[in-house]
């Protein structure tokens, strides 16, 4: 919270380029687990910085940063995703998904020995997907709270909502979740 308000009262260079350097790591990690998409979530990191940097003089340290920037952050996955569901319902000849099945067959045929690796690579691979068919707000609150560490009060404050509809958020995508991999494994 220092290095923003040193941010805030002066527009402090440095003390923005140390806070990109401690929160690209986390805020890239987060996006990445809402959007599925390393790109994607690249380019939102950079947005939300941008928008870190544009709204600085407004900053007040009601909450931690971290709840800050990743409000920020959910935002505009929110605002991608739903973009991304438009060009979804225009487009009418959508790529498959890779589940992750051509990297596992491809190590099984590289290595007989890799067998335990590609059922633990296969396994991620479906964790993954079966996270990414979450609806937003259940991925955003269990991203939040269970990788990112935010209490459930700083995830709502994050999200907009109130602290019970994170706990539901969660508890209908660890529900949801249980259901799917139980099936799939």
């Amino acid at each position: 919270m220092e290095l923003m308000l040193r941010v805030r009262d002066g527009q402090d260079a440095g003390a923005f380029e140390e806070l990109m350097r401690r929160y690209q790591r986390p805020l890239v990690g987060f996006l990445m687990r809402l959007t599925g998409n390393l790109d994607a979530a690249q380019d939102l990191a950079e947005e939300t910085f941008v928008r870190v940097w544009q709204s600085a003089p407004r900053y007040r340290p009601s909450a931690k940063f971290t709840t800050w920037l990743f409000t920020i952050a959910s935002r505009l996955a929110t605002d991608h995703a739903r973009r991304a569901q438009v060009r979804r319902s225009v487009s009418l000849d959508a790529p498959a998904a890779d589940d992750g099945r051509a990297l596992a067959e491809t190590l099984a045929d590289a290595d007989p020995a890799a067998d335990q690796q590609l059922a633990g690579a296969q396994d991620a691979a479906l964790v993954r997907a079966a996270v990414q068919e979450l609806p937003l707000e259940q991925r955003t609150a269990l991203a939040l709270c269970e990788f990112e560490n935010l209490s459930y009060a700083e995830a709502a404050q994050a999200m907009g909502c109130t602290v019970k509809s994170v706990e539901l958020r969660i508890y209908r995508a660890k529900q949801t979740l249980r259901e799917k991999l139980r099936r799939l494994l």
